[in-house]
């Protein structure tokens, strides 16, 4: 098959941007370019490499692929390639890295969120398959190499939001290792110490939309390293939404931090919860990640039975003998944590708590409340944070 269908196809077929320099010539396949492609600043450094297959990434985490066509003076480049979606501020980034104006920004922006988001294991894949077919070689590995040095750049030149991007790389992966680990208590003193560091009477809310962008990239780290500590990768897809649709309507930049502080702690709690079971049973995990996914609707054991395809006696005595509670209870358990959540969170009517999260009633919500957790709802929302 002819080179450039190959590309070509690859290229439809992964959304990726593909370019073929060939005789001083670039042909890109797929998106339009971008000028200035970030992709391009580590080509001179595998130009210059002795390997085949490369892949680099920059500070900002925008990856790029290399494909060496041996005989020729010819190379491909794939990418850029994101692992996370990509907001204004990053672009940002990424332009005052590449010595840009930050005015393209938006229009970056754009361009990169119109692009699929990869892992490690794709990326490498798709640059070994690049090589494989036009090459006619499968054995290459792909090498990693630096990042060139950036430019120096003065981010005062831009509005920083000052929220999460403030942190330092190893303050926000405590954060991220605890959320990891289920550690509930050291996130909240993590997350408290941040918010204090903050004076009270500045006025952010003039770059609101920044630190909109800042949550929802926090929610995304948040909910992979929940993922990494084993909650099931659909609920905290959902769970990240479901913040990041509440987030976006709140009013001010201080809602935002104190809501960010809640976000954290529910992804920390659910994994908490998910690894206090106690088993490694993948039907127990697979209740577990049922109720978490229909947490908004009346769940019961016959219901996640009928969901899994089993049995409703063996689900129960099954999940009974690996965790030594009834579904029902953890049923309960995970509710009312929720309700927790939107106690602190939300000032709606105990009622449509209730109903909110399947229950028949107020009054038996609040019974079940009161025996989790020993207090009332109202006595819960009333307490300190």
């Amino acid at each position: 098959m002819e080179r450039n269908t190959i590309l070509q196809q690859i290229s439809d077929a992964t959304g990726v941007l593909i370019q073929l320099y060939s005789n001083n010539n670039i042909q890109c396949f797929g998106l339009n370019a971008f000028e200035p492609n970030p992709v391009n600043e580590f080509i001179p450094d595998a130009i210059a490499s002795d390997h085949t297959l490369v892949y680099s990434y920059s500070p900002e985490y925008v990856f790029g692929g290399f494909v060496r066509i041996k005989g020729t003076t010819d190379y491909i480049i794939i990418g850029p390639i994101l692992f996370s979606q990509c907001y204004i501020d990053r672009s940002r980034r990424i332009l005052a890295d590449m010595g840009h104006p930050v005015t393209d920004a938006r229009a970056l922006t754009h361009w990169l969120q119109s692009m699929p988001i990869y892992d490690m294991s794709r990326l490498q894949g798709t640059i070994r398959h690049i090589g494989a077919l036009i090459n006619g070689i499968s054995s290459d590995e792909v090498h990693q190499i630096a990042w060139p040095v950036t430019h120096s750049h003065n981010y005062s030149d831009f509005p920083s939001p000052q929220f999460i991007d403030r942190l330092d790389d190893s303050f926000e992966n405590k954060i991220l290792l605890n959320i990891e680990f289920g550690n509930v208590n050291e996130v909240n003193k993590l997350v408290n110490a941040f918010k204090a560091s903050y004076p009270e009477q500045l006025e952010f809310d003039g770059h609101l939309h920044s630190y909109q962008n800042s949550f929802i990239e926090s929610a995304s780290l948040a909910s992979r390293a929940a993922v990494r500590g084993g909650l099931e990768y659909s609920t905290a897809l959902t769970l990240c939404k479901n913040h990041i649709n509440y987030m976006e309507k709140l009013p001010t930049y201080k809602d935002i931090v104190v809501y960010l502080q809640q976000m954290l702690l529910d992804f920390t709690k659910r994994v908490a919860i998910f690894q206090s079971l106690s088993s490694n049973s993948l039907l127990v995990r697979q209740a577990n990640d049922e109720i978490q996914l229909h947490i908004y609707e009346k769940i019961t054991p016959s219901i996640i039975a009928s969901n899994l395809n089993i049995n409703c006696s063996y689900l129960c005595a099954h999940f009974k003998r690996e965790t030594g509670k009834t579904i029902t209870e953890h049923i309960n358990e995970l509710k009312i944590n929720e309700g927790k959540r939107l106690l602190k969170t939300k000032q709606i009517p105990l009622i449509h708590i209730s109903t909110q999260l399947g229950y028949s009633s107020q009054s038996y919500f609040q019974r079940v409340f009161k025996k989790f957790t020993k207090i009332t709802p109202n006595q819960y929302r009333n307490q300190p944070q």
